[in-house]
Formats: C-alpha cells, structure tokens, sequence
C-alpha cells in the first residue's frame, strides 16, 4: 500500500512538472477546423492507443516563420482511444507539423510531418 501511494505521489509530481514546462508556449489561435486521424503500428496496422499526439503551428503569434532565438510556437497534444483515433478541435487554418511519441515505438518527429489546414466543413484528415 504504501509503494502504491509513492506511485500516485510520483506520477502527480511528474504530471505538474510537465505541465510548468508546457506553461512556456503561447496557446494556440481558436479556429473552426478539425483535425482527425489515427495511429496505427506500420508493422501490423494494429492501433495504437494512448500514443500522444502533437501538433504545432509553423508561424508565431505574430505570423511569421519561427527563429531560433523567437518565442515557443502554438502547441496542442491530445491521446490516441484504444482504437488508435485523435481529434483536434478548433483548429485555425495554417500549417503544422505533426508528431507521435508512444512507448515502446519509435518518436515521429523526424522528419517533420506538415499538415495543412485549411478553413473546410469537412474534417482535415491525417
């Protein structure tokens, strides 16, 4: 009882501390769109639930490209269901770059994946 209890105290201090380094990064502009998609193993094809996926804007609240020494960029993460699905709601149009970070799976990050929103009835689909 007492290693569950050090368990639950060291995942909600892990939990804080990523959301104080997250607070850095402006929020992202509201938008109309929708971004869908889903994860899957490229092996298998077989879902992959509870992957994290992040989208980041390509320009900065100013509208310009990032630099290195500019402020963080636009940011949002949400998880994958069990069936390996990811919604992102309230999209502006623009351009992002997208990555999935799972365990046990090699990150996505490199090389960067964009995705164009653009302003649409339909979902954006990844």
């Amino acid at each position: 009882m007492r290693l569950t209890a050090l368990r639950t105290l060291l995942v909600a201090a892990l939990g804080a501390a990523l959301l104080n380094a997250q607070g850095s990064a402006p929020p992202m502009p509201a938008g109309t769109n929708v971004l869908v998609g889903r994860v899957v193993d490229i092996g298998t094809g077989a879902p992959v639930a509870g992957a994290i996926v992040s989208l980041t804007a390509q320009v900065n609240a100013s509208g310009r490209p990032p630099t290195a020494s500019g402020p963080a960029l636009p940011s949002l993460d949400v998880m994958t269901t069990t069936g390996g699905h990811f919604v992102f709601r309230d999209l502006p149009a623009g351009l992002f770059t997208a990555a999935t970070r799972a365990l046990g799976y090699v990150n996505s990050d490199f090389p960067p994946t964009l995705v164009e929103i653009q302003n649409s009835q339909k979902p954006t689909e990844t």
